[in-house]
Protein backbone atom coordinates (compact mmCIF):
# COMPACT_ATOMS: atom_id res chain seq x y z
CA UNK A 1 0.00 0.00 0.00
CA UNK A 2 1.51 3.39 -1.17
CA UNK A 3 1.37 6.54 0.93
CA UNK A 4 0.04 9.54 -0.68
CA UNK A 5 0.98 12.84 0.22
CA UNK A 6 -1.60 13.81 2.04
CA UNK A 7 -0.78 11.26 4.77
CA UNK A 8 2.50 11.64 7.82
CA UNK A 9 5.09 9.63 7.00
CA UNK A 10 5.86 6.94 9.82
CA UNK A 11 8.88 7.23 11.28
CA UNK A 12 10.87 4.28 11.48
CA UNK A 13 11.48 4.22 15.48
CA UNK A 14 9.48 3.45 17.85
CA UNK A 15 8.15 6.19 19.49
CA UNK A 16 9.19 7.29 22.48
CA UNK A 17 7.16 8.19 25.69
CA UNK A 18 7.46 11.47 28.08
CA UNK A 19 8.98 9.85 30.67
CA UNK A 20 11.42 8.31 28.09
CA UNK A 21 12.02 11.91 26.47
CA UNK A 22 12.49 13.66 29.53
CA UNK A 23 14.74 10.67 31.54
CA UNK A 24 16.76 10.64 28.10
CA UNK A 25 16.91 15.05 27.97
CA UNK A 26 18.62 14.94 31.94
CA UNK A 27 20.82 12.60 31.01
CA UNK A 28 22.25 14.38 27.88
CA UNK A 29 22.71 17.26 29.32
CA UNK A 30 25.32 16.56 31.72
CA UNK A 31 26.75 13.86 29.02
CA UNK A 32 27.86 16.80 26.61
CA UNK A 33 28.86 18.87 29.40
CA UNK A 34 31.18 15.68 31.20
CA UNK A 35 32.04 14.86 27.25
CA UNK A 36 33.32 18.55 26.30
CA UNK A 37 35.77 18.64 29.76
CA UNK A 38 37.16 15.67 29.17
CA UNK A 39 38.12 16.17 25.48
CA UNK A 40 39.23 19.17 25.76
CA UNK A 41 41.34 18.15 29.24
CA UNK A 42 42.93 14.93 27.04
CA UNK A 43 43.45 17.39 23.73
CA UNK A 44 44.96 19.73 25.81
CA UNK A 45 47.10 17.98 28.15
CA UNK A 46 47.77 14.83 25.53
CA UNK A 47 48.60 16.60 21.94
CA UNK A 48 48.36 20.34 22.45
CA UNK A 49 51.82 20.94 24.44
CA UNK A 50 53.84 18.86 21.98
CA UNK A 51 51.98 20.27 18.47
CA UNK A 52 53.41 23.38 20.47
CA UNK A 53 56.91 22.32 21.06
CA UNK A 54 56.92 20.97 17.57
CA UNK A 55 55.65 24.58 16.50
CA UNK A 56 58.59 26.45 18.65
CA UNK A 57 61.38 23.84 17.87
CA UNK A 58 61.08 22.64 14.05
CA UNK A 59 58.64 25.51 12.83
CA UNK A 60 56.03 23.69 11.60
CA UNK A 61 53.23 25.88 9.99
CA UNK A 62 50.66 27.31 11.89
CA UNK A 63 47.90 25.73 9.87
CA UNK A 64 48.99 22.45 9.69
CA UNK A 65 49.30 22.67 13.39
CA UNK A 66 45.59 23.40 13.91
CA UNK A 67 44.67 21.09 11.76
CA UNK A 68 46.30 18.64 13.51
CA UNK A 69 44.98 19.54 16.44
CA UNK A 70 41.70 19.33 15.21
CA UNK A 71 42.40 15.61 13.70
CA UNK A 72 43.33 14.65 17.57
CA UNK A 73 40.36 15.38 18.87
CA UNK A 74 38.38 12.24 17.74
CA UNK A 75 41.28 10.19 19.54
CA UNK A 76 40.20 12.13 22.54
CA UNK A 77 37.20 11.86 22.28
CA UNK A 78 36.72 8.18 21.93
CA UNK A 79 38.33 7.92 25.14
CA UNK A 80 36.09 10.58 27.01
CA UNK A 81 32.86 9.04 26.24
CA UNK A 82 32.97 6.05 28.28
CA UNK A 83 34.03 8.42 31.36
CA UNK A 84 31.68 10.69 30.44
CA UNK A 85 28.63 8.51 30.65
CA UNK A 86 29.86 6.86 33.80
CA UNK A 87 29.42 10.77 35.05
CA UNK A 88 26.18 11.78 32.96
CA UNK A 89 24.53 8.66 34.53
CA UNK A 90 25.91 9.21 38.00
CA UNK A 91 24.67 13.25 37.83
CA UNK A 92 21.44 12.42 36.17
CA UNK A 93 20.41 9.91 38.92
CA UNK A 94 22.16 11.61 41.85
CA UNK A 95 19.41 14.45 41.09
CA UNK A 96 16.50 12.32 40.09
CA UNK A 97 17.16 10.91 44.00
CA UNK A 98 17.86 14.18 45.46
CA UNK A 99 14.48 15.48 43.75
CA UNK A 100 12.85 12.49 44.79
CA UNK A 101 11.72 11.87 40.97
CA UNK A 102 12.41 8.29 41.55
CA UNK A 103 10.01 8.06 43.95
CA UNK A 104 7.15 10.48 43.28
CA UNK A 105 7.87 7.64 39.42
CA UNK A 106 7.53 4.64 41.49
CA UNK A 107 4.83 5.48 43.69
CA UNK A 108 2.74 6.01 40.28
CA UNK A 109 3.32 2.11 39.58
CA UNK A 110 6.41 2.82 37.52
CA UNK A 111 8.76 -0.10 38.04
CA UNK A 112 12.81 0.52 38.23
CA UNK A 113 13.42 -1.26 35.10
CA UNK A 114 11.66 0.92 33.33
CA UNK A 115 12.89 3.47 34.64
CA UNK A 116 16.50 2.35 33.50
CA UNK A 117 14.94 1.70 29.98
CA UNK A 118 16.12 4.78 28.62
CA UNK A 119 19.33 4.90 30.43
CA UNK A 120 20.74 1.80 28.56
CA UNK A 121 19.04 3.04 25.54
CA UNK A 122 21.58 5.78 25.48
CA UNK A 123 24.03 3.62 26.70
CA UNK A 124 23.64 1.31 23.54
CA UNK A 125 23.90 4.65 21.77
CA UNK A 126 27.21 5.71 23.11
CA UNK A 127 28.77 2.36 22.47
CA UNK A 128 27.59 2.22 19.23
CA UNK A 129 29.60 5.44 18.80
CA UNK A 130 32.71 4.34 20.27
CA UNK A 131 32.99 1.30 17.93
CA UNK A 132 32.60 4.02 14.97
CA UNK A 133 35.04 5.91 16.71
CA UNK A 134 37.50 3.08 17.34
CA UNK A 135 37.44 1.51 14.53
CA UNK A 136 36.80 3.96 11.53
CA UNK A 137 36.86 7.71 12.32
CA UNK A 138 40.31 7.63 14.86
CA UNK A 139 42.43 5.39 12.45
CA UNK A 140 41.90 7.69 9.67
CA UNK A 141 42.49 10.82 11.83
CA UNK A 142 45.59 9.89 13.40
CA UNK A 143 46.93 8.40 9.58
CA UNK A 144 46.15 12.05 8.24
CA UNK A 145 47.31 13.82 10.67
CA UNK A 146 50.92 12.11 10.84
CA UNK A 147 51.28 12.40 7.14
CA UNK A 148 50.17 16.23 7.95
CA UNK A 149 53.29 16.60 10.18
CA UNK A 150 55.32 15.08 7.58
CA UNK A 151 54.61 16.42 4.48
CA UNK A 152 56.57 19.41 5.32
CA UNK A 153 59.63 17.77 6.39
CA UNK A 154 59.70 15.42 3.38
CA UNK A 155 59.39 18.47 1.22
CA UNK A 156 61.96 20.28 3.05
CA UNK A 157 60.06 23.58 3.77
CA UNK A 158 60.99 23.24 7.42
CA UNK A 159 62.67 26.41 8.43
CA UNK A 160 64.65 24.91 11.55
CA UNK A 161 65.83 27.11 14.37
CA UNK A 162 69.22 28.44 13.53
CA UNK A 163 70.01 30.29 16.54
CA UNK A 164 70.26 29.22 20.12
CA UNK A 165 69.68 25.70 19.92
CA UNK A 166 69.42 23.60 23.24
CA UNK A 167 69.29 19.98 22.83
CA UNK A 168 68.80 17.30 25.72
CA UNK A 169 70.82 14.04 26.33
CA UNK A 170 68.91 11.28 27.55
CA UNK A 171 69.98 8.36 29.58
CA UNK A 172 68.70 4.65 29.59
CA UNK A 173 66.20 5.92 32.74
CA UNK A 174 64.96 8.48 30.83
CA UNK A 175 66.35 11.18 32.77
CA UNK A 176 68.19 14.28 31.44
CA UNK A 177 71.71 13.86 31.51
CA UNK A 178 73.04 16.31 29.66
CA UNK A 179 72.55 19.83 27.92
CA UNK A 180 73.97 20.63 25.31
CA UNK A 181 73.83 24.81 23.48
CA UNK A 182 74.65 26.06 20.39
CA UNK A 183 74.38 29.56 19.13
CA UNK A 184 74.22 29.18 16.00
CA UNK A 185 73.25 26.22 13.28
CA UNK A 186 74.13 26.18 9.81
CA UNK A 187 72.30 23.01 9.07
Amino acid sequence: MRQTLTQPLKPWFPKLSILDRYILLELSKPFLFCLGIFTAGGVSVGSLFTLLQQVTSTRIPLDIALKVLILQIPRFMNLALPMAMILACLLCMARFSSDREWTALQACGVSFYRLLAPILLFCGVVAGVMFFFGEDLVPYTQYQSKLLIQQPILEGRLNLQDRNVFYQEYGKDQEVRRFFYAQRFDG
